[in-house]
């Protein structure tokens, strides 16, 4: 069988020998460590969700050329992408736990303790997360224009929200699901104004995340996670532009599974696919190390990032 053509491609880029991504440490493993960034020091806890789309983000980057160019155009604009590049080429360091400091300092507001030392607390839920980190990056932007009327709009979406109603859907019906919200995006409108004809332009990011809301087949169930082999998530998805590969999944505990709520938040781990290893990996910040991972473990899945 011929290999992928990406997985060729990584072959021969000496970052494709690197198997296992630096850990990051959740802000609760180190609750009376402070760190000490802009002049002040911070103690934080709950950094789970940062944490997880950091580790997906970092897979990206290491497992594809084209998203390797985009983090390097991209690092002196934005901390969150400095902290990716040097993940990669320093490890975990002091400097891994200041910049995520500064990015989430920024964000959040912190509650003053003892000795001049800040907490800051960051229980956010995963896609609310997304929306923070990614705001100016985009997976996707859609311009539309009316030619009757000029009419026109212009929207910006940190990730793509698809409703499973499955409690354990199979990989064709997530493939299903994922083509359906893509195609979605291209279909023209109805102008509201005159009744014309809207046309519609899409323009897809680097990265391609989508946010998976399981409605349980009732309009008042709680909303829950989606239940999912690691062998149903389709590894590529195809669009009129370009080709996305699968990078790594936003997940929670097991023992969540019955408790979490749209509304709660809780434990996020990262699971993420190697393409070039072929290998699945998971990422807790909670745990000492990286661990290899069954393609038939059955997750709790919330988010799916895809990259060029």
């Amino acid at each position: 069988m011929t290999p992928h053509p990406e997985i060729l491609l990584r072959n021969i880029d000496s970052r494709s020998k690197t198997k296992v991504i630096g850990l990051i440490k959740n802000g609760c493993t180190s609750r009376f460590m402070s760190v000490k960034c802009n002049n002040g020091n911070y103690v934080l806890s709950n950094t789970c969700s940062f944490d997880t789309i950091v580790q997906m983000l970092a897979v990206a980057y290491c497992d594809s050329t084209a998203y390797t160019k985009y983090v390097m155009e991209k690092k002196e604009e934005s901390t969150l992408w400095q902290l990716i590049f040097c993940l990669l080429r320093d490890g975990v360091t002091v400097q891994t736990y200041r910049k995520r400091v500064e990015i989430l300092s920024s964000l959040f507001s912190g509650e003053p303790i003892l000795n001049g030392i800040t907490y800051l607390s960051v229980e956010q839920s995963i896609d609310s997360m997304l929306n923070m980190l990614l705001k100016n990056y985009e997976s996707v932007q859609i311009e539309e224009n009316c030619s009757s009327c000029k009419f026109e709009r212009s929207e910006k979406k940190p990730f793509l929200t698809i409703c499973v109603t499955e409690k354990m859907p199979t990989k064709r019906q997530l493939n299903l699901l994922i083509n359906q919200e893509m195609k979605q995006l291209y279909d023209s409108k109805i102008c509201q104004m005159c009744n014309g004809i809207i046309e519609v332009t899409v323009i897809l990011g680097e990265h391609v995340f989508f946010n998976l809301i399981n409605l349980n087949n009732t309009t008042d169930a709680l909303f829950m996670d989606t239940r999912i082999l690691l062998n149903h998530i389709p590894k590529s998805i195809s669009t009129p532009q370009t080709q996305y590969y699968l990078r790594g999944l936003g997940t929670t505990p097991d023992l969540q599974q019955s408790t979490t709520s749209y509304e709660t938040i809780g434990h996020y781990h990262a699971h993420t696919f190697r393409h070039p290893i072929n290998s699945w990996q998971i990422y807790d910040d909670v745990k000492e190390k990286v661990h290899s991972v069954n393609e038939n473990t059955k997750v709790n899945l919330q988010i799916i990032l895809y990259s060029k």
